[in-house]
């Protein structure tokens, strides 16, 4: 037994002993590649990130420490496509900022830094999208629930935002000429301009930023706002509330100041007054009676005032739209901010070629 047990352990000595005393072939596969030597890696970009952008990505890292690097380089769409930047290091931390041009999409990249002897660090996998026209597309201005003006003061009512929509930027006429600016952050559900100026029309621009990794803000096309207001008493005399007495009399019955009417509204007081009375709260109002109360009716009465609408003439080969402008502001002094075309009718088809554009 004993001679036994003396061979079986000079067996597994030799066997061990074989087994820790050969080379492997992954030895002689690193030794062929490396010459026996110790493998270096460069320092890495650290922090870094890919942020998105509009046709673009843009890579921002910081080199800390190793003094070796010198060339950064970045590989896309399965190593098909790369990036290469040299650097100059300093003795401290050195940014690298390196924007690249890209077609709409998601990628991911594999970053790797280099140094002088062409020793690659282990690399940085980052993931950004590029964002183009078919987003840009899908984009839109942020709804109004309603607008309201009071005075100089115009309040608008806001549906709720884009969670991507940071805020809405308004550009509005003052009334001193000026134009006024206020950015609507995203949370904010009512907003109010001030100094409005009367009868005019405000600029609205939703921006957005599609991820938190974007660099770029997407702005949106300008859509312009008007503003309901009640303007008949800038076109129109002695409007109401109450309406004033034009006959100088002090009797029920009177006509109407600054209103033209046909002649058989003249129906009280020996057809010399009617169209107005004293009725009402305040007292003064237009309105049509019958003679006496209880005699005939009006037919076919009419109190009006007529209003003259600007016109102009549009010149051989000139456009529509430019001498709508011009005319505006030759004709009232006035200038808009925005003019649309509703179309254009002939005024007496079968007899001239004349066109009016509306």
């Amino acid at each position: 037994m004993k001679k036994n047990n003396i061979i079986y352990i000079i067996l597994l000595t030799i066997t061990f002993a074989g087994l820790f005393g050969s080379c492997s072939p992954m030895d002689e596969y690193l030794d062929k590649y490396t010459d026996g030597k110790e493998i270096q890696y460069p320092g890495i970009a650290y922090p870094a990130i890919m942020y998105s952008g509009k046709n673009r990505v843009v890579f921002n890292g910081f080199l800390m420490s190793d003094p070796k690097v010198s060339k950064i380089k970045i590989y896309w769409n399965s190593r098909q496509d790369s990036v290469v930047q040299d650097i100059e290091r300093t003795s401290g931390i050195d940014q690298i900022v390196i924007p690249i041009p890209l077609s709409e999409g998601i990628y991911n990249f594999e970053i790797f830094t280099y140094d002088k002897k062409g020793n690659a660090s282990i690399p940085i996998n980052l993931s950004a999208t590029s964002y183009g026209n078919s987003y840009q597309e899908s984009l839109h201005n942020r709804m109004i629930k309603s607008i309201s003006k009071s005075g100089s003061t115009v309040t608008i009512d806001w549906y709720s935002a884009d969670p991507t929509s940071p805020y809405v930027e308004i550009n509005y006429p003052l009334e001193n000429g000026e134009t006024g600016m206020i950015r609507v952050p995203q949370d904010s559900t009512k907003t109010t301009l001030h100094n409005y100026r009367k009868k005019s029309v405000f600029s609205m621009n939703t921006f957005y930023l599609p991820d938190e990794q974007s660099i770029d803000t997407f702005k949106m096309d300008s859509s312009w706002i008007s503003v309901k207001e009640d303007v008949t008493g800038d076109y129109l005399l002695n409007t109401g509330s109450p309406f004033l007495r034009g006959d100088g009399g002090t009797s029920k019955w009177g006509t109407p100041l600054d209103w033209l009417y046909t002649s058989n509204v003249l129906n009280q007081d020996n057809n010399t007054k009617g169209g107005w009375s004293t009725i009402g709260t305040p007292s003064g109002v237009i309105n049509f009676e019958s003679k006496n109360y209880s005699g005939d009716g009006i037919t076919n009465g009419k109190i009006y005032q007529t209003v003259e609408l600007p016109a102009g003439k549009l010149d051989k080969g000139e456009d529509p739209l430019n001498c709508a402008i011009r005319e505006l502001k030759e004709e009232t002094g006035y200038t808009s901010n925005q003019i649309r075309k509703l179309g254009k009718i002939y005024t007496t088809p079968g007899f001239c070629n004349e066109v009016l554009h509306i």
